[in-house]
């Protein structure tokens, strides 16, 4: 990128019939951020990452471990306006926040049709410089299915910190054996896709890689937000029971009316967080999916407890993806909820 260049980045998102049925409600983010300006801070960031992953300055795995760090290393661009369009709707938004983020709610009319569509932002006093990001229009009722990323369909080893940092940072990202055709089978079916994680906005780019690469389904994604020059770089390795459940029940609030698939990964908090969702919202809430990271026998009580605390045979642990399978009681995914 050239040493003045902005960039925008536009996230991948979902849209939801307003509730008077009139139009659809769209939320759109941005960040606009420009080449980093060389600081003894970003430096002493870029030998802090190399020490703990182990990798040298010259490795094999240097050139990954910068083109993984470059994102968190950008100077973000405070004050910037934007434009947004999908089909022949604009409107204006912004201006970005000091950590060059932006965000809107844009509604279009309900004649547009559902399913997916593009959204595109630009700078209107350089229309030149623009991003671009699939959305998707997913009606009031169905089914949806919010999925964790890191150790449910991606390996990190979220237990360890070091090996966390080295999968993140410096190693090609594999995918979880057998998700991504459980999860192309279930899209197929109708099922919609929203993918929530407590990995950092800067990581957008090579994980919508990985997703596309690897045949995992299109959908929403929703990460946490952090600036590595302030104190919100601490919470790049924060426990998700932090940063997931607002995120969560602010995709139930945009779909009261449909029913919802959880699946996560016993590494972190997902199995205590999902299963106080369902106690919450029952009858949105279908199954949970908890993907083990180590033997069950390890923490039989922890899932002992959690069985008991879940709505009946809501709640399954699993080891591969060929023991996950829709509820039974899936006969019609346009069905609204009782």
């Amino acid at each position: 990128m050239p040493p003045d260049a902005e960039q925008i980045v536009l996230y991948p998102t979902a849209g939801w019939p307003h509730h008077d049925g009139t139009h659809w409600v769209i939320p759109v983010h941005a960040r606009v951020t420009t080449a980093a300006v060389d600081s003894r801070r970003r430096r002493l960031l870029i030998r802090m990452l190399r020490r703990s992953t182990g990798i040298a300055a010259n490795g094999p795995q240097a050139q990954l471990l910068t083109e993984r760090m470059t994102p968190f290393l950008l100077q973000e661009l405070q004050g910037r306006s934007l434009r947004v369009q999908i089909g022949d709707i604009t409107a204006d938004f912004g201006p970005t926040d000091e950590g060059g983020h932006a965000s809107t709610l844009l509604r279009v009319p309900r004649k547009m049709t559902a399913g997916g569509h593009v959204i595109r932002a630009w700078n209107p006093s350089n229309p030149a410089v623009f991003g671009q990001t699939p959305v998707q229009l997913i009606e009031s009722h169905g089914w949806s299915l919010i999925s964790d990323i890191d150790d449910t369909i991606k390996h990190s080893d979220v237990r360890h910190p070091r090996a966390l940092l080295r999968n993140t940072f410096s190693e090609p990202f594999q995918s979880i054996p057998g998700m991504a055709k459980r999860y192309q089978r279930w899209a197929e079916q109708g099922l919609s896709f929203h993918y929530v994680s407590s990995s950092p906005w800067q990581l957008i780019e090579p994980l919508l890689d990985f997703i596309q690469q690897d045949g995992f389904p299109n959908g929403s994604m929703h990460l946490k937000q952090l600036r590595v020059l302030d104190r919100s770089a601490l919470r790049l390795l924060q426990e998700p029971k932090q940063s997931k459940p607002p995120i969560l029940r602010s995709l139930l609030d945009a779909w009261p009316k449909r029913r919802f698939i959880l699946v996560g990964d016993s590494g972190e908090q997902d199995p205590e967080i999902y299963c106080g969702l369902a106690n919450e919202r029952p009858q949105q809430i279908a199954k949970i999916f908890i993907r083990l990271t180590q033997p069950a026998s390890t923490e039989a009580a922890r899932w002992q407890q959690l069985s008991k605390t879940a709505p009946p045979g809501m709640f399954q642990v699993f080891q591969t993806a060929d023991e996950i399978h829709l509820p039974p009681d899936i006969k019609s995914l346009s069905a609204p909820i009782p």
